[in-house]
């Protein structure tokens, strides 16, 4: 069975005017094909030759092999993003401008994208480590910054930061520990890096959004 990820109004507002609202789909699965971390490649690939998977993926031939990356899903708040205002969000929350370029056809105006797209250039190289970018949150936040081929970019970082907090939410499980009392998210984020015949893993300087996520939430 799936569902739409995507149906709160101001949402769809917003994925229209970053240039998503056609490109990005998500969809919730329930999937009777238990998740072992060790056959993480066998359910990924059993996943993606369902029908209604292979349909909302644009998929018409049978999926035989896949290459993925687990990623991290530790953050439980938004102050992992306290630290862009450490020189690429100034006063009230605006993004600081830079000088114009293009990168994949993707326009960089402001700090923020050019720490996204070049952050090997960029004076704020290392702001975030090569193991906090694999953080699920970091990457539904790059996703909607980056945005799509007729985007409108916000001035303020506010309204990526929000919606980026409402969609980890509605794609992760928080428990509650029952001896410790601690809050932790029970859920498996994964990359899909390479589907074969879809994008292949050693295509030359692959589109920073073209990407597929996985969520699995097992219990």
């Amino acid at each position: 069975m799936a569902t739409g990820l995507f149906q709160e109004k101001e949402l769809l507002q917003k994925l229209e005017q970053w240039g998503l609202k056609d490109s990005l789909k998500g969809s919730t699965y329930r999937f009777n094909l238990k998740y072992e971390a060790t056959r993480q490649k066998e359910f990924v690939t059993e996943l993606l030759n369902c029908p209604p998977v292979k349909q909302a993926l644009g998929l018409f031939e049978t999926v035989s092999q896949v290459e993925t990356q687990n990623l991290r899903t530790q953050c439980l708040d938004m102050t992992f993003f306290d630290r862009l205002q450490n020189g690429i969000v100034g006063a009230q929350g605006l993004i600081r401008g830079t000088y114009q370029d293009q990168v994949h056809n993707i326009e960089i105006a402001d700090l923020l994208r050019e720490y996204l797209l070049k952050e090997e250039e960029s004076e704020h190289e290392g702001l975030f480590s090569e193991l906090e970018q694999k953080e699920l949150l970091f990457r539904l936040f790059r996703l909607l910054v980056l945005g799509g081929g007729v985007c409108q970019y916000e001035d303020s970082v506010a309204p990526y930061l929000e919606h980026t907090k409402n969609l980890y939410k509605s794609l992760v499980t928080v428990k509650r520990d029952s001896e410790t009392q601690k809050v932790f998210i029970d859920s498996q984020a994964i990359e899909v890096k390479c589907i074969e015949t879809f994008f292949p893993l050693d295509q030359e300087n692959p589109h920073p959004q073209n990407v597929v996520y996985l969520v699995v939430n097992p219990s």
